[in-house]
């Protein structure tokens, strides 16, 4: 009987292994891609609209300057200064007053201008005494005076360019008081250019008129449309002018710089 030789296999017993779960793959995130031509024209846009800008804002920066350097001084500032530095000149025989600058003395005579040959003053001439006694006086300027009917008439039918209503600085109850300047400057050199300086003064000169009687007593003249118009005249506190609005006021201190005004005026005392 043989012996039964093969051997039982053993078992082997294996370690345990624990599961492991599968690891979850980790996404990268992806940059997004550039897109360079987008950008060049977002850039190139920007840089033109900034150009264009700075353009504009050059041009609207000069505008302003240019027309800073063209306004004119405030008309009232101006004639203010003129005042502070005139003298009073009246003529008792045509019946006004007015206020020549400082700067006319002894550089002006002024000669009497007779209606038709007659002992009656129509005009006085304004003219410069030149500094070459060679030469002749010229006429700067003349304050002439008409009856007021006489000005109708002329108004009406006249071709003299000196008879205008632009030509007219005020009226009394029987005349009309107007003004003619020389348009030209006969004078060289030195003479022309205080001639001229004399010649650029006129215009404050005629705001500065007034009306008296024979002897010496204002009379005080209706407010002009130019004084209405600017919104302000000269004058004292009793030499409130006819027609002169009820809402103006007083700016003064009682000298020779009063003056009524519309009442949003600035009182520069």
């Amino acid at each position: 009987m043989e012996e039964n030789n093969q051997q039982t296999p053993q078992q082997v017993n294996q370690p345990l292994q624990t599961p492991v779960e599968n690891p979850v793959p980790v996404k990268l995130e992806e940059k997004p891609k550039k897109n360079s031509g987008l950008t060049v024209i977002l850039s190139f846009t920007t840089i033109i609209a900034t150009l264009i800008a700075g353009f504009f804002y050059f041009q609207n920066t000069q505008l302003r300057t240019e027309l800073q350097k063209n306004l004119p001084k405030p008309e009232a500032t101006q004639i203010n200064e003129d005042i502070k530095n005139t003298f009073l000149y009246e003529n008792s025989d045509l019946g006004f007053s007015l206020e020549l600058p400082n700067s006319w003395k002894d550089k002006y005579q002024t000669t009497n201008i007779y209606f038709d040959n007659s002992q009656d003053i129509s005009a006085v001439n304004f003219e410069y005494l030149p500094i070459d006694k060679e030469s002749s006086n010229y006429k700067i300027f003349s304050i002439e005076r008409m009856i007021l009917e006489d000005w109708d008439i002329e108004i009406q039918i006249t071709s003299r360019p000196h008879i205008s209503e632009e030509k007219k600085i005020l009226s009394s109850g029987e005349y009309v008081f107007y003004y003619t300047i020389s348009l030209d400057n006969p004078y060289l050199d030195e003479d022309a250019n205080i001639y001229q300086d004399m010649s650029s003064s006129i215009k404050s000169i005629i705001d500065s008129i007034k009306l008296i009687d024979i002897d010496g007593v204002e009379e005080i003249p209706s407010i002009t449309t130019a004084e209405l118009e600017q919104g302000w005249y000269w004058g004292s506190s009793t030499q409130k002018k006819e027609g002169t609005p009820v809402d103006w006021v007083f700016c003064g201190n009682e000298n020779q710089n009063d003056k009524w005004q519309e009442p949003n005026l600035e009182c520069e005392i």
